[in-house]
């Protein structure tokens, strides 16, 4: 007649499943922890001499979910616009910000003395970012 196995599994097996699980726990726990990140600090100045131009992009910033910790107007006039980087060297935040506002330069000068992590500098070409020619903002 059969005989039944006994299916108990070996201590190989269970340890590697154990693992398994204690390494799949730890990736979803990663995920769970690490929540919503916190919106980028953003100065915008005025670098084109075109009234309440800083302000303007600061709506449009806050609309888009940055963090607009001041604006005004620079105190030298640029031809381009570009996104300086405060933070961090690798330009993360300022990719994110150029990104958004369709600004192709940027430029890393870090002083973490400030609050803000990205400064956007609106220069005379502002008519070529894209997200202040909507209707409503133009000038």
């Amino acid at each position: 007649m059969g005989r039944k196995k006994n299916r108990k599994g070996s201590p190989l097996s269970i340890i590697l499943l154990l693992l398994l699980v204690a390494f799949l726990s730890s990736l979803f726990y990663k995920i769970v922890r690490k929540g919503p990140s916190e919106p980028i600090r953003v100065e915008v100045l005025n670098a084109c001499g075109v009234s309440k131009l800083a302000r303007r992009t600061t709506e449009v910033l806050r609309d888009m979910g940055f963090d607009v910790v001041y604006y005004g107007n620079a105190t030298t006039l640029r031809n381009e616009s570009v996104v300086v980087e405060r933070y961090s060297k690798d330009r993360r935040n300022a990719k994110v910000v150029a990104r958004a506002l369709g600004i192709k330069q940027i430029i890393v000068s870090i002083d973490t003395t400030g609050i803000a992590q990205v400064s956007v500098i609106i220069g005379k070409d502002y008519k070529r970012i894209k997200k202040l020619n909507r209707r409503e903002f133009v000038l």
